[in-house]
């Protein structure tokens, strides 16, 4: 029958809103119900729109404006047109065609048979034609009757709202949906079983597999590991996808000859740069350097005047490692930096200061004065210092230097070779004696008196050049290293230089050493050698002045803050810090040091008992070391320190 036709092609599909608030989709009975039509007749036409044909339209017409009514927003949908109707596809809403209701074939008595939508029926308009399906409008299709008596109205699954019957028990169900699992479908791969959950088809899977939409999944195919339902991705070649570990997780397994980097397997002693030898290593050029691998490590090489050093290429004139094969950073020396030609290390002096040897010393460094490094010499009333690489003095407070004679002069002083405080070298005239108050020079015309020579005809003051009656020029003798001669007394004497002792006798011809000599005959400048530790100790001559030191070795020490000789620390003459002479008065014993206290030991034969004597070895009172008392009476005496009973000897009875 076509009745059956039509129900048999109908998919269970309540419609969907199409304009939100304007138009809703009906679901339509497709078979005839007898008397549901009345429904549609009786209330068809009312202004509220509820179900049947229009007042003013014919029964015969059925679909003009069945199963909705005209409603008072326009003309619902629905019905089945009759004949050759110029209304198509089963009622018009508001002069629009619209789906739904029976096509334009005159003798069809079902509604909805050709409509579009797939359960007949028409959209109806909002709160109009039709019935509400859980919110959603379904307007009741106008099927249900013969043309010329009008369609039923819908019903909604849950509450009629709009004219019409309930759905027919035969209408198709939702599979989704459910009350027992029998009605559900199982697993399609099996492993698992249908279970209805909260009236929703579901699947559980068995242990070790998981769901992957509708089937079960093992937990550990490579297709579905663990919890995925991605397979695992194996490598382009050489090797296989795994599942494995705990959690289970996606790997790979290489062939032999190959072993696994990140996701793909590389063949052993691999050359390639990006998975270097066994160990997957990137290898990475040095900046001015390349790399290589040769199957087993990186070979890292650097640029023509770079060297490697500790996986850097530096430049071979870098003072970090000076050279074309040198790692070792090239000394800097305080107060300067480091330089390197390319071969071999230097260094430059900061500002101010100069080259001495391999050190930077200041420019005012009085004991490395000038490019020549020289040790400035001092003066008796002022300290050296450097000027401008030139040795200078600083006078002392009360003293003023004067470069025309090279020394400190007394302020206010009365010399005439530097008189005053201006360094003022008064004239002189023959048979006139020169003198100065201290400020001025002053000329007195008599003879040559006392401290003035009389150099050729003129008397002038006795100094270095100028001395004694002859008018001798001391500066001119020949004297020894280290010694310069002076006008003293009126006679040249011949003194040490600055930063020198004189060790001569008096009188005689100065011996002069440095106050800074480490020797040790004279340390310091002094004229009397460092003394003797004697045997159990060293001395040097060491610091700043130079000065003599004693080190007494480990098991001697020296006596006093004041004492030059090592004494072992045994000595019963200087025992201990305190250096005290051991003594004894128990019979036989020996004076000894023993741990740096006093102490005694016994003479040879003799040995020490407990009660601090010293006893015979073979005494029978103080027997050995313990000093026991041998029995007597029971015939033992002391033998080689035991107690012992003589043996009588056999007489052969």
């Amino acid at each position: 029958m076509k009745k059956r036709l039509a129900n048999a092609g109908v998919i269970w599909w309540c419609g969907a809103i199409l304009v939100v608030g304007v138009f809703g989709v009906g679901c339509s009975d497709l078979p005839k119900y007898p008397g549901k039509g009345d429904a549609g007749v009786k209330d068809g036409g009312k202004p509220d729109g509820k179900g049947g044909a229009t007042d003013g339209a014919s029964r015969r017409d059925g679909g003009s404006g069945g199963a909705g009514g005209t409603s008072r927003l326009s003309a619902s949908v629905g019905g089945s047109t009759s004949g050759a109707s110029s209304t198509w596809m089963g009622g018009r809403s508001g002069g629009l065609p619209l789906p739904g209701g029976q096509s334009n074939s005159s003798s069809s008595y079902d509604a909805g048979v050709d409509g579009p939508l797939p359960a007949g029926g028409s959209t109806g308009m909002v709160s109009s034609n039709g019935g509400n399906a859980g919110g959603t409008r379904v307007g009741g299709g106008g099927g249900g009757g013969p043309s010329s008596s009008g369609g039923t109205g819908g019903r909604s699954a849950s509450s009629a709202r709009d004219g019409g019957y309930d759905l027919p028990s035969d209408r198709p169900v939702d599979p989704t949906r459910c009350t027992t699992a029998d009605t559900c479908p199982a697993p399609t791969t099996g492993n698992g079983t249908a279970v209805c959950q909260g009236g929703t088809c579901s699947i559980i899977c068995n242990a070790g597999y998981h769901r992957c939409g509708n089937t079960c999944a093992s937990d550990t195919s490579t297709a579905s590991c663990g919890s995925s339902c991605t397979p695992c991705a194996a490598p382009a070649s050489s090797g296989i996808a795994t599942c494995s570990g705990n959690p289970l997780t996606c790997g790979i397994r290489c062939d032999n000859g190959y072993h696994a980097c990140g996701s793909s397997c590389v063949v052993n002693g691999s050359t390639s740069l990006n998975s270097c030898g066994n160990s997957c290593t990137v290898c990475q050029a040095p900046a001015n350097g390349t790399v290589s691998c040769n199957g087993r490590n990186c070979v890292q090489a650097c640029n023509a005047n770079y060297h490697l050093c500790n996986g850097t290429c530096i430049p071979n004139n870098s003072i970090e490692g000076c050279g074309p094969a040198s790692c070792t950073p090239c000394r800097v020396p305080a107060n300067g930096s480091a330089t390197c030609n390319g071969t071999t290390c230097g260094f430059e002096c900061h500002s101010n200061y100069h080259k001495c040897g391999n050190d930077c010393f200041s420019n005012t460094d009085p004991d490395h004065c000038g490019s020549a490094c020289r040790v400035c010499p001092g003066d008796i009333n002022g300290r050296s210092v450097c000027v401008a690489g030139e040795c200078r003095v600083e006078c002392n407070s009360g003293f003023h230097w004067c470069e025309n004679i090279g020394r400190c002069v007394s302020d206010g002083s009365t010399w005439i070779g530097s008189c005053g405080n201006n360094c003022l070298v008064c004239p002189t005239a023959t048979g006139a004696v020169a003198t100065c108050d201290g400020n001025a020079c002053h000329l007195e015309y008599y003879q040559c008196q006392n401290n003035m020579a009389l150099c050729g005809t003129d008397c002038v003051p006795q100094d270095d050049q100028h001395c004694g009656p002859n008018c001798s020029d001391c500066t001119a003798l020949s004297v020894p290293t280290n010694v310069h001669a002076i006008c003293q007394g009126n006679a040249c004497v011949m003194v040490c230089n600055s930063g020198f002792n004189n060790c001569a006798a008096e009188g005689a011809t100065p011996l002069c050493y440095s106050q800074a000599s480490t020797s040790l005959e004279h340390c310091g400048g002094s004229c009397t050698p460092c003394p003797d530790p004697g045997s159990l100790g060293t001395v040097t001559c060491s610091g700043t002045p130079p000065t003599c030191h004693i080190q007494c070795n480990k098991n001697a020490h020296r006596c006093g803050d004041e004492g030059t000789t090592c004494y072992a620390n045994t000595d019963p003459e200087h025992c201990g810090s305190e250096c005290k002479v051991c003594s004894t008065t128990i019979a036989h014993a020996i004076p000894a040091c023993i741990n740096n206290q006093c102490d005694f030991t016994c003479e040879p034969n003799y040995h020490r008992c407990q009660d601090n004597t010293c006893q015979p070895d073979d005494s029978n009172e103080f027997c050995g070391p313990d000093c026991q008392s041998c029995d007597t009476a029971a015939g033992e005496s002391c033998i080689e320190g035991v107690c012992t009973v003589a043996l009588v000897p056999n007489d052969g009875v």
